[in-house]
């Protein structure tokens, strides 16, 4: 008996003992266990312990690519006492790259759910040119931040600019490739072009102008990726020309500029709808027009010194007779993407896979209807990573279409998204652009 009560009171103490070590642990308690943000986002992540003891030798683990942009008193806080609180601070900037779930950790001593964590997603943002509704000719562009998890695009927000010597609307945005920079045009009239400065919330400012030589048309740009150098042209101004120019990296003046010598050997240009360079430079994309109006897309050679096309030849010989809009290649340039309409009823995105010689696979295409609108989309951007394809969609102004871009080059249609104001608007001509991190 003495034996079995003697039994009975250590397993109390030791259940009491038990129990009390939990009552006297901490508990991390996050104000959000996760973050979707854009280039400019900034906030505090309160951290409290809940619990019914202190934290010990706290800390918090950062992935290097957020070292940058993370700071608050929970990095320098080593005891969280009961009832006690630290934040942790973000601030996202533009050389964040696009990303999906990146975790935070918090650990320590003496707490019941280490390590907790939190989860950012770093998103891109979305640009494209607007026009006040009032017709004021104030200037500006709209950004349009993307969620990085489902590529869904929230409020749209205008971001009036001041632009020296222009009373059109903006025509174009391009942005460098390092991000450091981005040419906003005027319109095929007033050949004015633009030189901005891209701060670290991907925003536009201190913009100047940059002088145009008189044969150079800047209705559109295209950089080759080192940004040293650009291609310029035209749907529009005739004569038509795609000019090649150099580039100055820290002020994007331009110099030497050329003609690229654009040519096939079963026509002659009269106007360029896109210009799409590979990622390597090595080769371009060009979607052009012939006398009787329909679109082809030519791929051509690059000359590494000058910039200059040789070896033009057509790739896809547009069979509907649509007329092909901008074009974009995917991240490891597999497949082409790009718009077409019949000018009647019909809008089209086509994807056709890229063979080993840069030749498309025109057997293999494939065709997304878009609308019923025949002028829709005339221009698409699609994400660094090569996830989320983005159009305006003419049937309504201010939507924002977008298609799920999958290994194979199939799209999935995601509909429409974007949320917009009513002191601004836009037309399906207006190009999309991406911030540095997005695009």
């Amino acid at each position: 008996m003495k034996i079995f009560k003697i039994l009975f009171l250590l397993s109390t103490l030791t259940s009491i003992a038990y129990a009390n070590s939990f009552d006297t642990l901490g508990h991390f308690s996050l104000s959000s266990n996760s973050l979707n943000v854009n280039p400019g986002s900034t906030g505090t992540v309160t951290v409290t312990n809940t619990g019914q003891g202190s934290i010990a030798n706290m800390r918090v683990s950062i992935p290097p690519s957020l070292t940058k942009v993370i700071g608050g008193t929970c990095l320098t806080t080593k005891t969280l006492l009961i009832n006690a609180a630290c934040t942790l601070t973000y601030q996202v900037t533009k050389a964040i790259p696009q990303t999906t779930g990146v975790a935070l950790t918090f650990e320590g001593q003496n707490v019941d759910n280490a390590p907790s964590t939190l989860t950012i997603s770093v998103g891109g943002l979305l640009y494209f040119p607007y026009n006040n509704a009032d017709n004021s000719n104030k200037l500006g562009y709209v950004a349009c931040p993307i969620s990085a998890n489902n590529g869904s695009v929230g409020y749209c927000v205008p971001k009036q600019l001041a632009l020296t010597g222009q009373t059109g609307h903006i025509q174009n945005i391009s942005v460098t490739p390092d991000g450091s920079h981005a040419y906003l045009t005027g319109n095929e009239y007033s050949r004015s072009l633009f030189a901005c400065k891209v701060n670290d919330s991907a925003q536009f400012v201190n913009c100047n102008t940059v002088t145009v030589p008189a044969d150079v048309q800047t209705d559109h740009i295209s950089f080759l990726q080192k940004g040293d150098k650009a291609y310029f042209y035209s749907a529009t101004a005739l004569p038509t020309r795609a000019s090649v120019c150099d580039v100055d990296t820290s002020t994007l003046a331009l110099s030497n500029c050329v003609d690229s010598k654009f040519a096939v050997s079963n026509g002659t240009a009269v106007g360029y709808d896109s210009i799409k360079l590979n990622s390597a430079g090595t080769s371009a994309y060009v979607v052009y027009e012939k006398s009787d109006a329909f679109s082809r897309i030519a791929l051509c050679h690059i000359d590494p010194r000058s910039g200059t096309f040789h070896d033009c030849s057509d790739t896809f010989a547009n069979p509907a007779n649509y007329v092909i809009g901008n074009l974009a290649l995917d991240s490891n340039n597999a497949n082409a993407i790009f718009t077409a309409s019949n000018i009647t009823d019909t809008s089209l995105i086509y994807s056709c896979p890229i063979n080993s010689d840069g030749t498309f696979e025109q057997t293999a295409c494939k065709t997304n209807p878009i609308n019923n609108n025949p002028f829709s989309p005339a221009f698409i951007a699609l994400d660094t990573v090569g996830n989320y394809l983005y159009y305006l969609n003419n049937a309504n102004y201010l939507q924002i279409g977008f298609f799920s871009v999958m290994t194979n080059g199939d799209l999935n249609n995601g509909g429409t998204t974007g949320t917009f104001g009513t002191d601004y608007q836009v037309n399906e001509f207006a190009p999309i652009a991406l911030s540095p991190n997005a695009g």
